[in-house]
């Protein structure tokens, strides 16, 4: 029987790998969103926010959490601290909380969004992905809109259609994927991109299918 061991990385250099890309997004004229539906990688992401907040690294830098379903569970996560390590655990007996700092947001609704999503739609990673045998897209409208929502293969070809050219409301939607063509043919392992088109607005973000 083959034993494999997994190593993490030590949190001190995922919190430098983190202020790295912050860093270098902001030089951009970026913001920094967290348009996340992994149940606790939020919470962790958070709570190395907090800590780089916490050793000013992150003075005056708001942080938006978009994702309904994260703002929830962390709500779930205050309610049971056994679950911590000592030092988020001494924070609430201090009266403080992991998942609160100065600038953070979290998100339930388009109103919530100032300024974040001028060009109409946010389209967020597919979850779970890699996948296998279906994921789901999810993206959000700050504005009533005609949707297209298309799948293409690595070499741009179109292989399925979720949406076509369909009137939604502004909030948060879904589709799912499972992996077939608009005939029901059964696609191949592979990397696949999904598209979103809402009026003058489109993008595109990978996905990794694996049978």
């Amino acid at each position: 029987m083959k034993t494999i061991h997994v190593t993490h990385q030590p949190i001190e250099r995922m919190e430098d790998e983190l202020l790295e890309a912050i860093t270098r997004t902001l030089g951009r004229g970026g913001k920094v969103i967290i348009p996340s539906f992994a149940l606790e990688r939020a919470q962790e992401v958070i709570y190395a926010l907090k800590r780089l907040k916490a050793k000013g690294h992150l003075a005056n830098v708001p942080v938006y959490v978009d994702s309904p379903l994260t703002a929830r569970l962390t709500e779930v996560f205050r309610l049971h601290p056994d679950c911590f390590d000592r030092e988020a655990q001494g924070l609430l007996l201090g009266g403080d909380s992991p998942f609160d700092f100065d600038g953070l947001r979290y998100i339930s609704a388009v109103e919530d969004l100032p300024g974040l999503a001028s060009s109409g739609a946010i389209l967020y990673p597919a979850a779970p992905n890699p996948f296998n045998p279906r994921t789901e897209i999810s993206f959000r409208l700050t504005e009533p809109g005609r949707i297209s929502l298309e799948i293409h293969d690595l070499a741009g070809r179109l292989v399925r259609t979720l949406i076509s050219q369909q009137d939604l409301g502004m909030g948060l939607h879904h589709a799912e994927w499972d992996g077939r063509t608009d005939d029901g043919r059964v696609l191949a392992s592979g990397v696949y991109f999904y598209r979103i088109e809402a009026g003058s607005f489109s993008d595109s973000k990978k996905m990794v299918l694996l049978r």
